[in-house]
C-alpha cells in the first residue's frame, strides 16, 4: 500500500472519493465527496486540505478527510466537514479497513511536525481508529461518549408501531392520518432550482419556529453562510440519493420543510422547520413517523436521530448509541501544551 497526504484542491480527488464512499458500507453522508464539495467553500475558514489517501496499486482503498487550521497559537489537524457534520470516519474498502486504519494513523504520526493537536468528533462507538492511533504511538485523550439515539427498524411499519406503548402508538397513528387522508400534503423536492428555493424558505420558517419556542437557536443557523451551504448541499446530495427535502402543505400553503440525510441502510433525521401557527398539525411527529415508515419500506435497518439526548427522541422508541470525541497529541512540547490547554477548556465548559 502507498499512503500520501493530499494538500491540493479537492476537485481532482472527488471522483475517486465518491467511488470509495459508495464501496464503504460504514460510511455516512457526512463523509461523502458531495458533502466535502458543498462544505469547503463555506466553512473552510482559511483551512488547508490534509487528506490522507491509501492506495493499493492505483486504486484508492482508503481516505481520511482532514484539514489543517490554526486555533490561537496551535496548528490543529481536524475533520473536514465540521461544522455542521454529526459524524466523521475513515473511508475504506471493507476488506482493507484494518490496514487502512493503521496506514492513516501512521501517516498522521509521520507528519507530526505539521500539527500540534488532532481533534476528532463523531466517531462511531465501534470505530477502531482510536486503537490505530494509540498503536502508532500517539497520545489520545477521549472525552465522555456522546449519546446518538436511534431505532433498529423492524421488517414492517406495523411491527414498529406494535412495539410502542399503546398510548404512543395511538397518538402517532392519529397524526399520520392527517397525511394518509389528505389533510396534509407531502411533496418531495428534487429539482435544483426548487431545492434552493425550498432551503431559503426552510431557513425562514426555522428562525420563526425557534423564536416562537423561546429557545436559543444557534446563530449560525440563521446566517447567509449556513443558507448558502445548505443550498449547495441539497443540490449535491438529493440527486445522489443521500438527502431528502420534503415540503408539507396545508390548504395549499407550505407549513413545514424537512431536510434529512440517508443512505441505503440508514436514515438520518436532521433538521426540520414548521410554521409556529401550524403547531396544532403535529408536523414534527408526522414527519418522523412518515420517514420511519418510508425507511422500512425502502429496506433500511436503522433510523438515526443523531447527536443529543432530547426527550422527544425516546418517545419514538430510540435507544442510545454513543460516539467518541478525542484530542490527540504527538508528544512534542507544543503538542503537550495544546493538550493541556484543551483539558482546561473542557473543564471550563463543564463548569
Amino acid at each position: 500500500m502507498r499512503t500520501d497526504v493530499h494538500r491540493a484542491a479537492l476537485d481532482p480527488l472527488l471522483p475517486e472519493w465518491d467511488e470509495l464512499f459508495r464501496s464503504d458500507p460504514e460510511a455516512t453522508p457526512f463523509s461523502s465527496a458531495g458533502w466535502a464539495r458543498a462544505w469547503w467553500p463555506h466553512w473552510a475558514r482559511g483551512a488547508d486540505p490534509w487528506i490522507v489517501t491509501v492506495r493499493d496499486g492505483d486504486r484508492l482503498v482508503g481516505l481520511a478527510p482532514l484539514a489543517t487550521t490554526r486555533r490561537g497559537p496551535f496548528r490543529v489537524l481536524t475533520e473536514l466537514g465540521r461544522p455542521p457534520s454529526n459524524y466523521w470516519c475513515v473511508l475504506a474498502l471493507p476488506a482493507a479497513r484494518a490496514a487502512v486504519m493503521a496506514e492513516v494513523a501512521a501517516a498522521i504520526r509521520a507528519h507530526a511536525g505539521e500539527w500540534n493537536a488532532l481533534l476528532l468528533g463523531g466517531l462511531p462507538g465501534g470505530s477502531d481508529f482510536e486503537r490505530a492511533l494509540r498503536a502508532a504511538g500517539l497520545r489520545v485523550r477521549v472525552r465522555r461518549p456522546t449519546p446518538y439515539p436511534g431505532i433498529e427498524l423492524p421488517e414492517s411499519f406495523e411491527r414498529y408501531l406494535e412495539e410502542l406503548p399503546r398510548k404512543r402508538r395511538k397518538d402517532l397513528r392519529r397524526h399520520m392520518r392527517r397525511l394518509d387522508e389528505g389533510h396534509i400534503e407531502l411533496r418531495p423536492v428534487t429539482e435544483p432550482g426548487e431545492l434552493r428555493t425550498a432551503v431559503d424558505r426552510w431557513q425562514e420558517i426555522r428562525v420563526r419556529w425557534w423564536r416562537s419556542r423561546t429557545k436559543a437557536m444557534d446563530p449560525e443557523h440563521a446566517s447567509a453562510r449556513f443558507r448558502d451551504f445548505m443550498r449547495d448541499l441539497v443540490v449535491e446530495l438529493v440527486p445522489a440519493g443521500l438527502a431528502q427535502v420534503w415540503e408539507f402543505r396545508h390548504d395549499g400553503v407550505v407549513v413545514g420543510i424537512e431536510v434529512n440525510l440517508m443512505d441505503s441502510q440508514r436514515y438520518y433525521s436532521w433538521m426540520g422547520a414548521y410554521e409556529p401557527d401550524a403547531a396544532h398539525l403535529g408536523l414534527g411527529k408526522l414527519a418522523i413517523g412518515e420517514s420511519i415508515r418510508e425507511s422500512i419500506a425502502a429496506g433500511r435497518t436503522y433510523y438515526d436521530l443523531m447527536v443529543g439526548d432530547e426527550d422527544y427522541k425516546y418517545w419514538y422508541g430510540a435507544t442510545d448509541r454513543y460516539c467518541r470525541w478525542m484530542m490527540v497529541g504527538n508528544g512534542r512540547p507544543a503538542s503537550r501544551l495544546a493538550l493541556a490547554a484543551g483539558s482546561v477548556a473542557d473543564r471550563v465548559r463543564g463548569l
